[in-house]
């Protein structure tokens, strides 16, 4: 099992859903009696599948690798844990013991739109009320002056404006204290069929332990 600090009891976050106006605040820490487990992407031992995306400022769909494997990080997201991400301004990832995917914004000290995508299949629909998301993210604060972004889409595969056209848009709030569990019921239908999901951060971000769940 992943060790991991997360601080607080409960976490206030932003949802846009294109078909729900009013957001819902999930506890994080509730657990589901009765669950089903669609996907769960832990960066353990992997790279989980994860491509660069056309929206990230690098070459799209190369593969995500570890921060040791390449020499210069900027316009991509990695994996890798606190000890190899780079400190900035204060800002060290420690709290998380294990991989995560993130920006190594200490090494690079520049502004870019870090993307990574995963495309995956719902073999049959997640009605509204029923799916809940559910991750761990490192957003301690802007610090950058170029702005600050963390944001979590899912779309349809193959659209072509992922992010204005995105079905699903999480933008949990910024904390200062470090790393934090976040969860979400999803007020919309998922039809079966194949959908990408994106990770979008520009400054110091990261994320972990990522999971879709079908409530019964």
């Amino acid at each position: 099992m992943k060790k991991i600090n997360l601080l607080g009891t409960a976490v206030l976050a932003v949802m846009i859903l294109t078909s729900c106006s009013n957001d819902e605040i999930v506890n994080p820490n509730s657990e589901e009696d009765n669950k089903l487990e669609l996907f769960k992407y832990s960066f353990e031992k992997s790279n989980e599948g994860f491509l660069t995306a056309k929206e990230s400022d690098y070459t799209a769909n190369t593969p995500v690798v570890n921060l040791s494997a390449d020499k210069n990080h900027c316009g991509r997201l990695f994996t890798g844990t606190s000890k190899t991400f780079t400190t900035w301004k204060g800002y060290n990832f420690k709290g998380n013991d294990t991989r995560f995917l993130g920006l190594n914004m200490g090494n690079c000290k520049g502004v870019f739109d870090g993307v990574a995508k995963k495309d995956f299949k719902l073999s049959v629909p997640l009605l509204k009320g029923k799916g809940k998301i559910l991750f761990n993210y490192y957003r301690p604060g802007d610090f950058t002056g170029w702005g600050y972004v963390f944001k979590v889409y899912i779309s349809k595969k193959e659209e072509k404006d992922p992010f204005k056209n995105s079905i699903i848009q999480l933008e949990p709030r910024i904390e200062s204290s470090g790393w934090i569990s976040y969860a979400k019921d999803l007020n919309v239908d998922l039809k079966s069929g194949d959908y990408t999901l994106y990770i979008h951060m520009v400054g110091a971000a990261a994320i972990d332990d990522i999971s879709l769940i079908e409530k019964k």
